[in-house]
């Protein structure tokens, strides 16, 4: 458990090679940061149990071109992923949300993840929802 970790930063001129990361555990984790983690190479994001964690970097599509596997579950405050936040060449997209991120499934953008071939969803406190995808999901 990471609990004092509040957000991370990448110090400029400093260029990482990073594959994968996990965040998980991280009570206070609040930011994502400046601009997210520019990493050309990261293909496998997983971010667990990050209970302060509002929201992602809202231009991951550019910020990580190769992210292929997203792994998000039980961060309670992120209500929404907004439309350019997920990256157009993810394959599998996992998640274990609240009801309140399930229910703005509508804003994610699943339509432009013309590669995504694995969705797992898990939602423990999803009363309301009867359908998913909706009705027009494949209509471009």
């Amino acid at each position: 458990m990471c609990g004092n970790i509040k957000s991370l930063s990448v110090w400029e001129g400093h260029e990482l090679v990073i594959l994968a990361l996990e965040i998980k555990e991280c009570l206070n984790f609040a930011d994502s940061p400046s601009g997210g983690l520019p990493d050309p190479n990261l293909s496998l994001l997983k971010v667990h149990d990050c209970l302060r964690l509002k929201s992602l970097p809202e231009n991951m599509d550019t910020l990580l071109p190769s992210l292929q596997i997203l792994d998000f579950a039980s961060c309670q405050q992120v209500e929404s992923f907004p439309v350019g936040v997920l990256p157009t060449n993810m394959n599998c997209l996992a998640i274990d949300a609240s009801e309140k991120l399930i229910t703005n499934r509508n804003q994610w953008g699943l339509k432009r993840l013309h590669y995504l071939n694995q969705l797992l969803l898990s939602c423990h406190d999803c009363r309301e929802q009867k359908c998913f995808p909706e009705e027009d999901f494949h209509k471009s």
